[in-house]
C-alpha cells in the first residue's frame, strides 16, 4: 500500500521557502503602518496651508475684511485652528511694492521647538498677490 502525504524533506524544502518571505511581510507591516502616519500627517498640513492660502487671499482681495493688501500677514509657529489643532503653522509676508509673497508652512511638531525640522512631516506653499488683481 502506497503511503499518501508529503515527505519530510518537501517539507523542510517548503518551509525554507516560505519563511524567508513570511519574514519579509512581517518586517514590512510595521513599516507601511508608519509611512501610513507620515503621509496623513504630510496631507493634514498640505490642507491647513490651502486653508491658509485661501484666507489670506481672499482678505488680500477684498477690502471690507478689514485686512487688505497692506495688511502684514506674517504668523510664527502658532498651532492652527480645528480641526489641525495638533498642527503647527508659520506664515512670512514679504510685500515689495504691489507684490506681496506669502509662504505658508504647516507641519507636526515632534521636536518641541515649534521650528520645522526635516524630519517632521508637513508641507509648504508659496503664492503671490499683485495689488491690482
Amino acid at each position: 500500500m502506497i503511503a499518501k502525504g508529503f515527505t519530510l524533506m518537501e517539507v523542510l524544502v517548503a518551509a525554507l521557502i516560505i519563511l524567508p518571505m513570511a519574514v519579509l511581510i512581517v518586517q514590512l507591516v510595521p513599516r507601511m503602518m508608519t509611512l501610513n502616519t507620515q503621509s496623513r500627517s504630510v496631507i493634514r498640513a498640505t490642507l491647513l496651508c490651502d486653508y491658509q492660502k485661501n484666507s489670506i487671499w481672499t482678505a488680500c482681495r477684498s477690502s471690507s475684511v478689514g485686512l487688505g493688501f497692506a495688511h502684514d500677514y506674517t504668523l510664527g509657529g502658532t498651532t492652527a485652528v480645528a480641526p489641525f489643532s495638533d498642527l503647527m503653522v508659520q506664515v512670512t509676508d514679504d510685500t515689495q511694492g504691489a507684490l506681496k509673497t506669502i509662504t505658508v508652512t504647516a507641519w507636526k511638531e515632534s521636536m518641541g521647538n515649534t521650528v520645522k525640522e526635516a524630519s517632521e512631516p508637513g508641507a509648504s506653499l508659496t503664492f503671490s498677490v499683485y495689488r491690482g488683481e
